[in-house]
């Protein structure tokens, strides 16, 4: 109980700053066809208001920043959309971003990227849905992600990232891949229908809390390389189809309590139950003997 108190607070503490000053109103809550957009720097923001960079209004700061709103875009050459370099802030909401399901095009792409936000967006169709690398502070909240060709999202040597309340579906290789990086949280997410795995962990100090994790290959998968004190809790990890939780790891075991299996007993594998299998070097106690409700806030 501990634990969850600890993520429920921290996750608390960094929604309310995420949505900060986040408030924006539109008169016309309609998407339009726009070109992909490539910001570089923060002065591209301010340079880009009204024009081909989409951006409709902010000043970059947390309580007003910057706001890429309202396009329908066909990923091209740099993906989507691509931000590099900056630390202003800035959203990028209610977008639909899609590729054709067969170049190797990028939904959202964040390189060298502090402070930045994704939220109500839908992203189809991309190779991978949205990659956040060397970046810091960026979160992705109530967003879609289907039909990725390789992965839903990816998150390479980076700190900080907090996804929630996102749903992540069809991925043709992992959901959720985390490459040296540390301290993230996916909270409130589904992660289903991946090729490969649900969630994908090499790295330290990550944390899943109240996820739904199924019908996946693999539910979760902790790297046997530099992955170090990351946990799941109160999870639902249940119908994946070979394990639940694998722990490829030769010297540190992965913590994933509290969660329910998909059986009243618990886990399969080294565990007592018929629930999904879990490997060695995983510590499953207690378990859950009902699903946990990934939205309610107790």
């Amino acid at each position: 109980m501990v634990q969850m108190k600890m993520i429920k607070m921290i996750l608390t503490v960094m929604l309310f700053f995420a949505f900060a000053g986040s408030a924006f109103s539109y008169t016309e809550d309609k998407l339009t066809e726009h070109d992909p957009i490539y910001i570089e720097g923060n002065s591209q923001f301010e340079d880009s208001k009204g024009s081909i960079r989409g951006v409709v209004s902010g000043k970059g700061v947390q309580n007003d920043p910057y706001i890429i709103a309202f396009h329908d875009i066909k990923t091209g050459e740099y993906g989507g959309i691509k931000i590099k370099d900056t630390d202003a802030y800035f959203i990028i909401r209610k977008c639909n971003i899609h590729g054709d399901g067969t170049t190797n095009t990028n939904g959202i792409i964040f390189e060298g990227v502090e402070n930045g936000k994704v939220e109500n967006v839908e992203l189809r169709d991309n190779y991978i849905g949205i990659y956040i690398n060397g970046s810091t502070n960026n979160f992705v909240i109530d967003t879609t992600i289907s039909g990725s060709r390789d992965v839903g999202i990816e998150i390479h040597d980076s700190e900080n990232s907090i996804i929630a309340s996102t749903t992540i579906s069809g991925s043709g290789d992992d959901g959720i891949e985390i490459h040296d990086s540390e301290n993230s949280i996916i909270a409130s997410t589904t992660i289903s229908g991946s090729g490969s795995d649900g969630v994908y962990i090499d790295g330290e100090y990550n944390k899943l809390f109240k996820c739904d994790i199924t019908n996946n290959r693999q539910g979760i998968h902790q790297s046997r390389f530099y992955s170090d004190n990351n946990t799941a809790s109160f999870c639902n990890i249940y119908n994946n189809e070979e394990y639940g939780v694998y722990n490829n790891n030769y010297n540190d075991r992965f913590e994933a309590i509290n969660c329910w299996w998909g059986s009243e007993n618990g886990p399969s594998g080294v565990g007592p139950g018929d629930g999904d299998k879990v490997g060695e070097k995983i510590d499953y106690e207690p378990y859950l003997s009902v699903k946990v409700d990934i939205k309610s806030s107790e």
